[in-house]
C-alpha cells in the first residue's frame, strides 16, 4: 500500500474536484431547456418596441421613426448598436453642438461609425430644429 503523503492527499482532492465540477456540469445542462423559442426582432420593428415609458409621442415621428432632435436616452437606448452612453452622446451633440438637420451628421457624434450609422439610418428621422 502506498504511503499517504501530502502529495498523495492533494492529487486525490484534485481529482475529486475535477470529478465534482463535471458533475455539476452536466447537471446544468441536463436542466437547460434546448426548445426554448429564440425570439428575433427585425431592425424595422425596434422603434414601434421603443415606447419607453413617459416618452410622449413627439419622440416618435409617423411611420415609427425615433427623431434623434427630441428623442430621450431610452429611446435612443432602443436602436441597434447604441448603448446608454451613446445615447447620452447623441443628446449632448444635438444641446452643446447644434441640433441635426440630417440624419447623417449623426455620424458626427463620437463612436457613431459607418456601420453603426448604416444599422439606424432606416430607423431615425430629424425634426426641424425650434
Amino acid at each position: 500500500m502506498p504511503d499517504i503523503t501530502t502529495r498523495n492527499i492533494a492529487f486525490s482532492a484534485l481529482v475529486i474536484a475535477t470529478i465534482a465540477a463535471l458533475l455539476a456540469a452536466v447537471v446544468l445542462l441536463a436542466r437547460q431547456n434546448d426548445n426554448a423559442p429564440i425570439l428575433i426582432i427585425p431592425p424595422q420593428e425596434y422603434p414601434a418596441q421603443a415606447a419607453a415609458p413617459g416618452s410622449s409621442p413627439a419622440q416618435s415621428q409617423s411611420e415609427g421613426l425615433i427623431d434623434l432632435n427630441t428623442a430621450s436616452v431610452n429611446l435612443l437606448d432602443t436602436l441597434p448598436g447604441i448603448g446608454p452612453a451613446l445615447a447620452q452622446a447623441i443628446i449632448d451633440f444635438r444641446e452643446n453642438v447644434h441640433p441635426f438637420q440630417s440624419i447623417a451628421e449623426v455620424q458626427e457624434v463620437s463612436k457613431i461609425g459607418p456601420v453603426t450609422y448604416e444599422n439606424i439610418r432606416k430607423l431615425v428621422t430629424v425634426s426641424e430644429s425650434p
